[in-house]
């Protein structure tokens, strides 16, 4: 979520202090632009990951009983989704206010209907459907079933398959808004 938060403010940034503009008439290609505002805050995105994992295991003796690929997998999965959110995010605000306000619209949300704060068994009937539009979701379903119950890929197929596909439309509408900011 903090990587969600960080995307969101970095292009707005850029077109707030003039830079965005001076960077799109040099010979950069859309895809170029993005692995270099990307990178940066998936590596930091993995530091804090690991931080989190290992203080979990030695601090908290948070058992880990499933598979390590697994759970890259599935937070891989689920940081694509975040730059891809936060990007869009970024990319239809024109101030970095008006990015903050639309992130915590969408954050509020994505934190109690993922199942993160409240259970979603214990959610009414009428609210749980909503549970399966949040990414969030399918990322604690594949934490918890990997890391701590030690279930298998074949059990977490279905959560790691809809992860990826929020990752494919929601990354991919960000390179396209990318390239249309771009061609503007």
């Amino acid at each position: 979520i903090s990587l969600m938060s960080i995307m969101s403010q970095a292009v707005v940034r850029e077109r707030e202090s003039g830079t965005l503009e001076q960077m799109f008439v040099t010979p950069i290609r859309p895809g170029e632009y993005l692995v270099g505002k990307v990178l940066p805050y998936a590596l930091l995105a993995c530091g804090q990951m690991t931080i989190v994992a290992v203080v979990g295991m030695w601090w908290f003796k948070v058992p880990f009983n499933g598979s390590f690929w697994i759970v890259v997998l599935g937070l891989a999965l689920f940081m694509i989704v975040s730059v891809g959110l936060g990007l869009l995010v970024s990319l239809v605000s024109r101030t970095r206010q008006q990015a903050q306000q639309a992130l915590v619209f969408i954050m509020i949300p994505t934190m109690v209907l993922s199942g993160f704060i409240f259970p979603i068994d214990s959610m009414p009937e009428s609210i749980q459907p909503l549970t399966y539009a949040v990414p969030l979701r399918y990322a604690l379903v594949v934490l918890r079933g990997s890391f701590v119950k030690g279930s298998d890929l074949a059990a977490l197929a279905s959560p790691l398959w809809a992860m990826a596909g929020f990752a494919v439309v929601i990354f991919g509408a960000a390179i396209v808004a990318t390239r249309r900011r771009i061609a503007e």
